[in-house]
């Protein structure tokens, strides 16, 4: 029976670091800006930048 209840706490904790890496790997995405893909930007830590008027000195590809 304790063979049982320590895989389900392997398994249990697997899974959990399983969802750690994805939102960690989610957030990994090519963009300037986090959260842009999803359409949640944030102007008070990443102000929207007119490309035309404040180019921004490097390129994001």
């Amino acid at each position: 029976m304790k063979s049982v209840q320590n895989k389900k706490i392997k398994v249990k904790f697997e899974c959990l670091l399983r969802n750690e890496w994805l939102l960690f790997a989610s957030t990994l995405e090519r963009s300037p800006f986090p959260n842009t893909a999803k359409g949640d930007h944030d102007t008070k830590r990443y102000p929207i930048v007119n490309p035309e008027n404040d180019a921004p000195e490097h390129d994001f590809i």
